[in-house]
């Protein structure tokens, strides 16, 4: 059952950081899809909670059957296909921005994807290539976020063959076009620097194929500060909930060591290795975490955010 713990512990800290981050999107994102953005995390929260109970369930009920490790099999890769959705996106913005937001994050889950790694690799299950969508939810998931993506990285693309550019506010914020155009403007620049700028290609070309080949369209929906809010006190009441059954079987879990520390947004955890902190790397060795780049359930969600931070987010830990 060890296993099973491990991998409720890595989901309950995914939980957390996914509520902190969907209230987040709605309170200081920028762009037209930060709202868009939200909801998808938000959406995201729900079907992590599906997992979390089936966990725990099996952590209060043991069973040995072969079924039980094929059903341990199953929820870890559902597991990663969301966590993959999150790297991508949070390594794309890290591209095209270091910030006290995408750093942080980029950080963050560059340490989660050791853990997870090293999880695999305990419960014996190969990595392969990327997660496949499994369900509709999450089909719409991975177009609405290659959507997002190459409207962010298609803009980053255009102001660098033309930084004169025209665009109105609603397209991209005044604040957004300072950032990319101070990438621009020197020839040591971000966007000058082959280690930045081929993957930023890379990444927009993938994009543009994928969308070109899907059949759906991009999902119109949106989250409002007042929904997320909303959402959000239901959602640390059922993480609480989670969390209280967890620790009546697993008291001993890392989760619930007074040294453990909750991911937040735009904070570095004192975890994150110095090294991964100051690399300026961009050698893939976490973005082809689980496989091929050039795996056909590939999804990539962006969403940009301005550095300043919001003093309200929540954290569950502390209440």
């Amino acid at each position: 059952m060890e296993k099973y713990a491990r991998l409720l512990a890595f989901l309950c800290e995914l939980i957390d950081i996914q509520i902190k981050k969907y209230v987040s999107l709605t309170r200081i994102g920028i762009g037209p899809d930060a709202r868009m953005n939200a909801k998808l995390v938000l959406d995201e929260v729900g079907a992590l909670f599906l997992f979390a109970d089936q966990l725990l369930s099996e952590l209060e009920h043991p069973s040995q059957s072969e079924q039980s490790g094929k059903q341990f099999e199953t929820i870890f890769n559902q597991i990663k296909f969301y966590f993959e959705q999150e790297y991508i996106r949070a390594y794309a913005g890290w591209l095209i921005d270091e910030n006290n937001i995408h750093s942080p994050e980029y950080h963050r889950l560059a340490q989660q994807s050791d853990k997870l790694q090293e999880l695999a690799s305990d419960a014996k299950i190969s990595l392969g290539a990327f997660s496949p969508p499994q369900t509709p939810a999450q089909r719409q998931c991975q177009h609405d976020s290659h959507e997002i993506a190459y409207f962010i990285l298609d803009l980053v693309v255009q102001l660098k063959q033309n930084p004169a550019m025209e665009l109105d506010e609603n397209t991209l914020p005044v604040h957004a076009r300072k950032i990319m155009l101070s990438h621009i403007a020197e020839p040591d620049s971000r966007y000058n620097k082959e280690s930045i700028w081929n993957p930023i290609q890379q990444l927009h070309e993938r994009c543009r194929l994928f969308l070109e080949q899907s059949t759906l369209q991009k999902s119109i929906e949106k989250l409002s500060r007042d929904a997320a809010n909303a959402n959000a006190s239901k959602h640390i009441d059922a993480l609480k909930d989670i969390l209280a059954r967890f620790q009546k079987v697993q008291p001993d879990s890392a989760i619930f060591a007074s040294t453990h520390q909750w991911y937040d947004i735009g904070r570095e955890s004192p975890a994150v290795s110095k090294e991964k902190q100051t690399t300026k790397s961009t050698s893939y060795k976490h973005f082809v975490l689980f496989g091929s780049v050039a795996a056909a359930a590939m999804a990539s969600l962006i969403y940009y955010v301005t550095q300043a931070q919001d003093d309200t987010v929540l954290n569950v830990a502390k209440i």
